[in-house]
């Protein structure tokens, strides 16, 4: 399946690795992105995994830090959920977490 991007357009590749790449997504039913989109990923993730915008920078070869920051790298939602719940942690260290069960009243 192929994205609506390429919806009756056959790409044309310059590279034969973006070829194989494509080639491969589409017979494993991955969507198809673009190497550009590799590269936000590659940002993205390596923020996640705890290293720094300058090392992004680095890796990505911006000269300018915003880039990295501004455009190339998003936040992941469960990154935000667990960054919330530390501060919660902190800040209220006391009180019990609540699940399904403890508002259905089910709790001990």
């Amino acid at each position: 399946m192929l994205s609506p991007f390429f919806q009756g357009v056959q790409p044309q590749w310059i590279d034969p690795i973006g070829r194989i790449v494509f080639d491969v997504g589409v017979n494993v039913g991955l969507p198809v992105i673009s190497w550009h989109s590799f590269r936000h990923t590659h940002a993205t993730l390596l923020g996640e995994v705890g290293e720094s915008l300058r090392t992004a920078q680095a890796i990505l070869g911006h000269s300018d830090l915003k880039t990295t920051l501004n455009i190339y790298t998003h936040a992941i939602p469960e990154s935000q959920k667990r960054a919330v719940q530390k501060v919660a942690d902190l800040v209220f260290p006391t009180v019990p977490e609540f699940s399904a069960d403890t508002e259905s009243g089910r709790a001990n």
